[in-house]
């Protein structure tokens, strides 16, 4: 769980085990309290310039920016 005031930027990271993030389409999951799951994937064309998803297949990392 990350919590930041509204305008803080944050970077979240995963390190994939056990398989490539470069052999697979890779996205993140949020879930806010009480709510179910939401895939990146679904978010609204409104809020597309307000993150950004990386890999780094050498380190075998996805990144949430």
């Amino acid at each position: 769980s990350v919590v930041k005031k509204p305008g803080e930027s944050v970077t979240l990271s995963c390190t994939a085990s056990g398989f490539s993030v470069s052999d697979y389409y890779m996205h993140w999951i949020r879930q806010k309290a009480g709510k179910g799951l939401d895939s990146t994937v679904n978010y609204a064309q409104s809020l597309q310039g307000q993150f950004s998803i990386t890999t780094d297949t050498c380190k075998n990392m996805l990144y949430l920016e």
